[in-house]
């Protein structure tokens, strides 16, 4: 991704400092918390596609964009610390999660904190079309959060439902991210929209490569072990286009090993092999390369600049990323 941040690195470099005045507090678990995982290897994709759809808009960034570039980057913050407590993950972007390390109780009220701050850098910039875009973000993400966890152990799921599912958990939050940069420009209600939807495909095929990626990808590249959903039980899209390809065997054989509790290695492997074998990956990949065309043709109105090229870039890293 360095051709698409160098264009804004100057920017990025003051979301960082951003980052790190609102992570400072006198208790001092919280930026240490804040750090291990803020500073950990986060591509800060989000807050680049904020500033970038605000350059498209104005070629300059203005100090509100740096600020709810920040404070997108803290919510996400915030969203993961909470997903490694209920997931009871051991690791995040290859390192010790921060439940695993202080605890669950430090976790959540470090989210919180986040939450808080995210809230305060809103009001500071006191646009209530922004209060209103992230106040029911959060509230779809939480609502897919449950969606999610109310479909753990259960192979029972359509791709209809898997959709709307990455649609509120990942997708809602990178679309307000690129909505919020057309908001600060005071740009029409048709170019806000088509930002907002721009991010929101763009969502879409983020997580649908980052399921696949449980599938195919090394555990030392994406940073977790290689079928963590499996043993979380979560049934994504490779799976679910799969399991209508296989024979009632294999479904069978397939269904008992997903909703055992502790699972070899030779139990992921048999799962990721059917899901290979019958093309899960595949289908899987060619989806999110949909969701990608659909995202960049709305940017086809734009006129050509850097700043489109940039957004185009990431587009096309959302589908190349091994990570």
């Amino acid at each position: 991704m360095t051709q698409p941040f160098s264009l804004i690195q100057h920017e990025l470099e003051e979301v960082e400092t951003e980052i790190r005045r609102n992570i400072s507090s006198e208790v001092s678990l919280i930026p240490e918390i804040g750090e291990h995982l803020l500073f950990s290897g986060g591509k800060r994709f989000r807050p680049a596609l904020l500033i970038l759809c605000s350059r498209l808009l104005s070629t300059k960034s203005s100090k509100e964009s740096i600020s709810l570039a920040g404070m997108i980057e803290l919510i996400h913050t915030a969203t993961l610390l909470h997903d490694d407590v209920v997931d009871s993950a051991d690791l995040r972007r290859g390192v010790e999660s921060a439940n695993t390390r202080w605890g669950n109780g430090a976790s959540i009220l470090v989210g919180d904190f986040l939450f808080s701050q995210a809230s305060s850098i809103m009001v500071s910039v006191g646009d209530m079309r922004i209060i209103g875009t992230i106040a029911l973000t959060t509230k779809k993400m939480s609502e897919g959060e449950m969606f999610q966890l109310s479909l753990e152990g259960t192979l029972n799921i359509s791709e209809d439902e898997y959709l709307t599912l990455i649609n509120n958990k990942t997708a809602v939050l990178i679309a307000s991210a690129c909505k919020i940069g057309a908001i600060l420009e005071n740009a029409k209600s048709d170019i806000e929209e088509k930002l907002r939807t721009f991010g929101e495909k763009l969502g879409m095929a983020f997580q649908i490569v980052d399921d696949v990626l449980d599938f195919s990808s090394d555990s030392k590249e994406i940073g977790k072990p290689v079928g963590k959903d499996l043993t979380e039980q979560k049934a994504t899209l490779p799976l679910i286009f799969a399991l209508l390809k296989m024979d009632k065997q294999e479904r069978s054989k397939t269904e008992k090993i997903f909703l055992t509790d502790t699972k070899s290695k030779e139990d992921i492997n048999y799962i990721v092999d059917l899901v290979t074998k019958y093309g899960g990956i595949e289908y899987s990949m060619n989806k999110a390369k949909e969701f990608i065309e659909s995202a960049k043709e709305k940017l086809n109105d734009f006129p050509d600049s850097d700043e489109k090229q940039a957004l185009l870039h990431l587009s096309d890293f959302v589908i190349e990323r091994k990570t």
